[in-house]
């Protein structure tokens, strides 16, 4: 049982430590660019097996509250 008491401290020490190097991240832009209706297709196609859902497809979205 010691060892799970160790492994709990070693995880609370390292969480307090990676809430200090998240000053230190470097944002960067966002980058806008355009990608062509075919190549997005074949990416879809090759990922999910299937060509991508019409656009006529409606998906519905929950209210906003």
């Amino acid at each position: 049982m010691s060892s799970r008491k160790g492994s709990s401290k070693r995880n609370s020490s390292s969480h307090s430590s990676s809430g200090d190097s998240s000053a230190n991240e470097v944002i960067a832009s966002r980058e806008e660019f355009e990608v062509e209706e075919e190549a997005k297709d074949a990416y879809y196609k090759a990922l999910c097996g299937s060509p991508p859902p019409s656009q006529d497809i409606l998906i519905p979205k929950r209210p906003v509250k």
